[in-house]
């Protein structure tokens, strides 16, 4: 190496060159010694030993590359090439007739890419008298009176010396390779070892009650140390015409992605769930069941891994395997789930006017009455039946009753509160359960109730330029002390039948 390369450096100031450790006493040239030599006019004997300082010890040289001269030199320098002090006369000798043929294309790529501030070290083999002699070249730009030259520094490199370098270098490569492959084995054992654990590990979403649960079972399955170990893990559902976040374990930037923009979701989508699944820094899985997206899971990997994956072609072939099988599990169970949803919410609900059946609505009230009393907190409970239901069957026929009934059903969820629970108790007669409702609140929403039935218009279905008027009878009734579910019905059963009998349209309530 060039242990005095810092010690000289060109300085663009003023277009010369200057050295940072010389003194005064460096422009005296010494009797004997390695002197420098001129062949161009551009350099004095004071100007070179001001460049190249006394006395050096390795061989220095300046070349006018636009000329294509070897323009000065020092003694070393020709000892290292074989020609004497004279042969360096004006105009200087052809750089290029020095070097070995088939290495001049190197020099002129390094000579090319030097600017007026980097520095550049190769390997080049000059011819001498005595052969082909291998040297380091230390090379530098400068400018001198307004014009470019290079400034070298050689070092002879013996056969020793090359193959002591070569055999160092062969022993760098083999020592990084073997390291390279120890951190490959163990980051292989480490995959194994996680897929290994992941059917363990996945089974246990097997038992998750809702989406919600199965989706942090799941983010764990991906990125705790025990499970796959990756950085981040999200979950994203088709919801009408967007993507929507369902659960991330890191805080998400945007809640929902419109499948219209151009996002990484549709250019997967476009792409066919193909080209990788990549999404920038993640991975990107699709959650299918039964043939239908559902929704995708995209992964973080940690930096490291990352890398590993990416230089690893079979192990990023088989980690993306691995997450395609368990977003065919996770997508399968979510199917899964909401079609349990679906069997439980039809198993409760009248599919004709959307409200609750009556198994449902005994069960509530039950727990309801149990919690009233054990809080001592009000419940209320109202009885409603559709007026002369059966005239509108007699005269319009089923198809327009079962129409009167859904638009009934449809005027309870727009008058009543969500935890109000109505019920289709049988016919055309509905009850409603007030949770934490005294009698005179309950008394407010039925009257608001009677009141927006009694001035909608039925449109006949035979004829859409008609309407019907239709009309409810009620009877309300709050829960006392001693009383239980049963006894609670019961008394607003009876208050209906007061209000028909005062000729219905009309609420009648139990004080």
């Amino acid at each position: 190496m060039l242990f005095f390369s810092a010690s000289l450096r060109p300085l663009a100031a003023g277009g010369e060159l200057w050295s940072t450790r010389l003194t005064t006493e460096t422009t005296r040239l010494p009797a004997v010694g390695n002197l420098p030599v001129s062949a161009s006019p551009a350099f004095s004997n004071d100007d070179l030993a001001l460049i190249f300082g006394t006395c050096l010890p390795y061989p220095a040289l300046v070349i006018d590359p636009e000329a294509g001269l070897l323009v000065a030199g020092n003694a070393k320098l020709c000892s290292l090439l074989g020609i004497e002090y004279m042969e360096l006369e004006p105009p200087g000798i052809g750089w290029e007739k020095l070097i070995v043929p088939g290495d001049r294309g190197i020099f002129h790529t390094w000579e090319r890419t030097l600017s007026g501030t980097n520095e550049l070290e190769f390997e080049i083999r000059f011819q001498t008298i005595l052969g082909a002699r291998s040297a380091q070249v230390f090379l530098s730009a400068f400018l001198w009176h307004q014009r470019r030259y290079l400034i070298g520094f050689l070092r002879e490199v013996s056969a020793a010396e090359r193959q002591e370098e070569e055999w160092k270098r062969q022993f760098e490569e083999q020592k990084q390779r073997a390291f390279e492959a120890i951190k490959s084995s163990l980051r292989l054992y480490q995959f194994n070892e996680k897929i290994r654990r992941t059917p363990l590990l996945t089974r246990k979403l097997l038992h998750a009650a809702n989406e919600e649960e199965l989706f942090e079972q799941a983010a764990g399955v991906l990125t705790l140390e025990e499970g796959l170990g990756y950085k981040n893990a999200s979950f994203l559902l088709l919801d009408g015409g967007s993507l929507r976040l369902a659960f991330s374990t890191q805080p998400a930037a945007e809640s929902s992605y419109s499948l219209t923009d151009d996002n990484r979701f549709t250019r997967f989508i476009r792409r066919n769930f193909k080209s990788g699944g990549s999404s920038g820094s993640g991975i990107l899985v699709p959650l299918e069941s039964r043939g239908n997206l559902l929704g995708f899971c995209e992964v973080v990997p940690h930096s490291k891994e990352k890398v590993f994956f990416d230089e690893m072609g079979v192990v990023s072939e088989w980690q993306r395997e691995v997450l395609s099988d368990i977003g065919g599990i996770i997508g399968l169970i979510l199917d899964n789930l909401r079609l349990n949803r679906e069997i439980k919410r039809q198993s409760i609900i009248d599919p004709l006017t959307q409200a609750y059946n009556r198994h449902y609505f005994v069960s509530r009230l039950t727990a309801e009455v149990e919690r009233s009393i054990r809080y001592s907190r009000p419940v209320s409970v109202l009885f409603v039946d559709v007026d002369q239901f059966k005239l509108v069957n007699d005269q319009h026929g089923h198809l327009q009753g079962d129409e009167v009934l859904r638009s009934v059903g449809k005027l309870f969820k727009v008058c009543l509160r969500d935890v109000d629970v109505v019920c289709r108790y049988g016919g055309d007669e509905f009850i409603v359960l007030f949770p934490e409702t005294d009698l005179e609140m309950a008394r407010c929403a039925a009257e608001k109730l009677l009141r927006t039935v009694g001035s909608h218009k039925f449109p006949v279905i035979d004829d859409p330029e008609k309407t019907l008027q239709i009309t409810l009878s009620m009877g309300l009734s709050s829960l006392k002390p001693g009383m239980r579910d049963d006894a609670l019905l019961k008394a607003a059963d009876e208050a209906l039948y007061k209000a028909k009998s005062r000729g219905r349209n009309c609420l009648e309530v139990v004080e």
